[in-house]
């Protein structure tokens, strides 16, 4: 496989690797929040990783305070070492930070542990059991069907999901449980709903289908608007 090619298939694993290389070094016993990533394949990186019961949280960047902060760090390093003309080495990330009142501590993923990080197999690693319980699922009708092609595409529609109200509601939602969400696709993640998990829908065709999964697991069924009332009760209590 050519170097771009691979570096491109180990981005989505980025998030659990910064973990497992952190934990290289024995710590203090503490929860272990890590971003959502999906079709990621095995690697010995997760299976050392694994039975330390990570918790994943899909749009972790976007519910969860702590990956939040990291992603903020990250993009502010970049920016501090642009300003700075210089490279991204562990020596220039200390420098950029030294004048803060914090320990800088880094790790450089080098050639030399590669087979830790390298896929060993196509299998892909299931993070179902390691979701943030409970989880939020939105489920969304293809609205981008009822209009033109030329209007909407599915994968427009998608995007535009995402700066609506129903989207924010269901981060805050999760926020305020420290928990995660995601949207919902039928095929790929019925397997993922546990008991305790909550199905919020858009649309009669999601509502059908969210009602018929409360007759497998025991999950709490909401519209959009049924959930907006849900936090806006909470706030005011």
């Amino acid at each position: 496989m050519k170097t771009e090619l691979f570096l491109r298939q180990l981005g989505p694993h980025f998030s659990y690797i910064a973990a497992w290389s952190y934990l290289g070094i024995p710590r203090p016993a503490s929860e272990i929040h890590v971003d959502g990533f999906d079709g990621c394949k095995l690697t010995s990186a997760w299976d050392d990783l694994a039975p330390k019961g990570p918790r994943v949280f899909p749009h972790g960047d976007e519910c969860n305070p702590y990956i939040c902060a990291s992603d903020m760090i990250a993009f502010l390093t970049d920016v501090k070492l642009y300003k700075s003309k210089l490279k991204l080495l562990p020596e220039n990330v200390k420098a950029v930070w030294a004048d803060y009142p914090f320990q800088v501590e880094v790790r450089y993923l080098d050639v030399g542990i590669e087979s830790k990080y390298t896929w060993y197999t196509d299998q892909i690693i299931e993070t179902a059991e390691y979701l943030a319980r409970p989880m939020a699922f939105l489920l969304v009708d293809e609205l981008a069907t009822m209009v033109p092609e030329s209007v909407a595409t599915e994968e427009r529609f998608r995007q535009m999901i995402t700066t609506m109200r129903p989207y924010y509601d269901l981060a805050d939602y999760a926020f305020s449980r420290d928990t995660a969400f995601q949207k919902f696709d039928s095929l790929q993640d019925l397997k993922k709903v546990r008991d305790g998990d909550t199905l919020v829908y858009i649309g009669p065709k999601s509502k059908a289908t969210a009602e018929a999964v409360s007759h497998m697991v025991d999950v709490e069924v909401l519209s959009a608007k049924e959930l907006r009332k849900k936090l806006e009760k909470t706030t005011t209590n």
